[in-house]
């Protein structure tokens, strides 16, 4: 018995409910005989003072005598179910028929243990201790797998299956936590979309709409972008956060060439239909705080800085089919890609003009990696 009590690996905290002071006596040395340390005891006779014990501690092990003067093992069996506690209920009785036995383990008793034969209670307590431990341990084990799925699906909501599975599996910081991080950041949007809107039914319009999502999603999803933003026609999509890329400004290039392309395929069918719609985009790099804001049940992955405005104002500006850069990429991506300059602009909310290029093409020997 020795042994099976160190499986249990702590003392006990155990709630009697006996009014006669010899048989708790006897019962709790019983217990100690047979091995079972307690770190602490509580005596009560009543009910006023059961439901005091039960609201003030944690206890490990119930044991109730069957019969008191002002109380008995079925009200206090009756008190503990509807308190919805989790703890073992084991009677321990002088005498009890079987009728109330029967009636008290189908009530939730977890035993019960003659007086006559107090030597089996320990084994009794052993056993249903464990089981609450059990218990516990795979509520415990499915509330963190429930947390785990809400979590991944979370991450399903904002980056790429794959990007969401690597961040679940593979230790990062919380990417929804806010924290700086160096990213560039990619604005696209139709051509003539608000002109558009207003001369289409809704449902025509929300039909364009999935067929360009569809596109660019696949797209963003293939070089690993992810999506902060999307509003009517304006998707804006990020690279470098949560996972860190060699050359950012290269991959977005790629992948916006990769959308217009894909874009462009779908204009031609959108004018069978005498719809005019075009691409237009803008890119940046730069420094940006990034995580997630909202509030419960309605959360969004956000970014802010400097080079989500600058890429969005250049987006505004392009015309149809181009791709507006400032210098800054330009001087990390010249070599491989063809531009054009477009001049010196004056954007909204920046003091200084910027110098803006036009992306062309990628160079032949620029492979999509």
């Amino acid at each position: 018995m020795a042994e099976d009590m160190k499986n249990l690996r702590r003392p006990l905290r155990v709630l009697f409910i006996e009014d006669s002071l010899d048989d708790f006596d006897l019962i709790l040395r019983n217990l100690h005989k047979e091995g079972i340390e307690t770190e602490e005891v509580l005596r009560v006779f009543d009910k006023n003072s059961f439901e005091r014990a039960l609201a003030s501690k944690s206890w490990d092990i119930i044991l109730s005598d069957f019969k008191l003067p002002l109380f008995s093992g079925i009200d206090a069996l009756q008190i503990k179910q509807e308190s919805g506690l989790d703890i073992p209920f084991v009677l321990v009785s002088g005498s009890i028929g079987e009728e109330k036995a029967v009636q008290v383990m189908k009530m939730g008793a977890s035993d019960y243990v003659l007086k006559d034969n107090i030597k089996r209670l320990a084994s009794a307590i052993i056993r249903e201790v464990r089981e609450k431990e059990q218990r516990t341990s795979t509520k415990l084990f499915e509330l963190e797998l429930k947390a785990k799925n809400e979590y991944l699906e979370r991450l399903k909501r904002f980056f790429s299956p794959t990007m969401a599975e690597m961040l679940f599996t593979k230790p990062h910081e919380d990417p929804f936590k806010w924290h700086r991080a160096y990213v560039t950041v990619v604005f696209i949007d139709l051509r003539g979309f608000t002109s558009f809107t207003e001369i289409t039914e809704p449902e025509e319009v929300i039909s364009i709409l999935q067929e360009y999502y569809k596109e660019v999603g696949a797209v963003v999803q293939t070089f690993g972008g992810t999506i902060g933003h999307v509003a009517g026609d304006g998707i804006m999509v990020y690279f470098n956060d949560p996972i860190k890329m060699e050359n950012p400004e290269r991959t977005s290039i790629l992948m916006t060439l990769e959308v217009r392309e894909r874009l462009m395929k779908l204009r031609d069918i959108w004018q069978k239909k005498d719809f005019d719609l075009g691409f237009g985009a803008g890119i940046a790099s730069g420094h940006a705080t990034v995580g997630g804001i909202g509030v419960e049940g309605c959360w969004d992955y956000s970014i802010i800085g400097k080079a989500v405005n600058l890429a969005s104002r250049l987006c505004a500006e392009a015309l149809d089919g181009q791709i507006l850069v400032s210098s800054r990429i330009m001087f990390s991506i010249d070599k491989e890609f063809e531009l054009s300059e477009i001049g010196s602009m004056q954007l909204k909310g920046f003091h200084e003009h910027i110098l803006v290029y036009n992306i062309v093409r990628a160079r032949k020997s620029v492979a999509v990696a």
